[in-house]
């Protein structure tokens, strides 16, 4: 475990004890919803995955293991069967094998999964931005997709011809462009980035070389709100990291805001800049709201979702928190209209200056927020007499 500095630079690496000598792949997860990360890890020799639950500061608990069905070649997680729980899809041979979780830390039962792969990685994402994740794969000279239905289950396959190297089986997903679209890459010494038009078509790989990369691995390491890449080089015993020198990324909005009780249709927004060093200068508002109503913003670091809730969709993964609550003013009573509105500074409420119990992540370089605002509509009969608004993505900067 090499821990990040958000500049770009990984501390020395701090070994987690395991049985055997080596292990396949890892990946972290809140499995048990404790807020404590949990460490899913890839074992070689017989089927099995080792479980490592977080207890807090990066330390984990002795490994427990689950079998799987078959040899196991990596794992992923995400809610696909949006009940809130994570789950876990192992990369197993001749099919991936999916577990449902039960939020406790438990899984199901074994689910084998059609796919076309081999030898090959799979993933998981949301590649058409419908809400539901999606399941991506490697497979020889073609990566290939399933839809997910938004409960466990994934429609017809689709996929893109290239001609990297056959042996290119690592595969993962991100927006490496900033335009809001989630992109797949592909690849190991040469990557392959699909770049995705946002409704689940993708062109043909733009090759990158990013030296001699064995296992690589995505996410913002210098905290510049961009995906970079890092690469591990097996024969020299090295991680080398290649920042993303691409365009900064804005807030971006997501998901579908659920009309009110007076034909209005609440509307996030954003201004200014998300930044850890400062402490005011990235307002998120909400306006078409019902006027003089109090509401709050709901954020949360686990990724976007759209799920069924009170009549409309939630946008924030759990774990969810909450911001504080404000009043949405406008036109005083008994007006009765659209005219309030929204609003709060993300950078004073996360550095503690306005209340509430801000998540320190929330004033973290390179964290990734997803929020959404929420506020009372008395028009709609209980359990619906609430408003909800679309979602809004930002990634805090320096």
């Amino acid at each position: 475990l090499a821990r990040g500095d958000g500049a770009g630079h990984l501390a020395a690496p701090q070994m987690v004890a395991l049985p055997g000598n080596w292990a396949i792949t890892a990946g972290a997860a809140d499995l048990d919803m404790d807020g404590a990360l949990d460490l899913l890890v890839a074992l070689p020799g017989p089927s099995r995955v080792a479980i490592l639950k977080g207890v807090g500061g990066g330390s984990f608990a002795p490994a427990v293991f689950v079998s799987t069905p078959g040899d196991t070649y990596g794992v992923d997680f995400a809610d696909l069967d949006e009940d809130g729980a994570v789950d876990v899809l192992a990369n197993c041979w001749p099919h991936p094998q999916l577990a449902f979780g039960d939020g406790h830390g438990g899984l199901g039962p074994w689910q084998s999964v059609t796919a076309t792969y081999g030898p090959g990685d799979l993933g998981l994402a949301d590649l058409n931005a419908d809400g539901h994740i999606d399941l991506f794969m490697s497979a020889g000279n073609s990566t290939r997709w399933r839809f997910g239905a938004g409960n466990g289950t994934f429609g017809q396959e689709s996929y893109v011809l290239h001609s990297l190297p056959q042996d290119a089986s690592m595969i993962a997903a991100a927006d490496f462009d900033c335009d809001g679209h989630v992109d797949i890459v592909e690849g190991t010494t040469l990557v392959g980035v699909l770049y995705s038009d946002g409704q689940g078509s993708f062109d043909a790989p733009f090759v990158h070389g990013i030296g001699r990369g064995w296992a690589n691995a995505f996410g913002d390491m210098n905290g510049d709100g961009r995906i970079d890449a890092v690469a591990a080089d097996r024969q020299g015993k090295a991680i080398s990291v290649q920042l993303n020198r691409g365009p900064n990324c804005p807030p971006s909005t997501y998901c579908v805001a659920k009309i009110n009780s007076l034909g209005c249709t609440p509307a996030i927004d954003s201004s200014g800049v998300p930044s850890a060093g400062a402490t005011s200068g990235f307002v998120i508002s909400c306006a078409q709201v019902r006027n003089q109503k109090n509401g709050l913003l709901f954020y949360g670091f686990s990724g976007a979702t759209q799920v069924p809730m009170v009549g409309g969709f939630r946008c924030v993964s759990p774990p969810i928190r909450r911001a504080i609550a404000v009043n949405a003013g406008g036109n005083p009573l008994p007006a009765n209209d659209c005219s309030g509105l929204l609003s709060m500074d993300w950078n004073a409420f996360s550095h503690g200056l306005l209340g509430g119990n801000p998540a320190p992540a929330g004033a973290t370089v390179g964290a990734e927020v997803h929020s959404q605002w929420w506020s009372r509509d008395q028009g709609f009969a209980p359990p619906n007499n609430h408003s909800l608004s679309d979602g809004l993505r930002f990634t805090i900067q320096p």
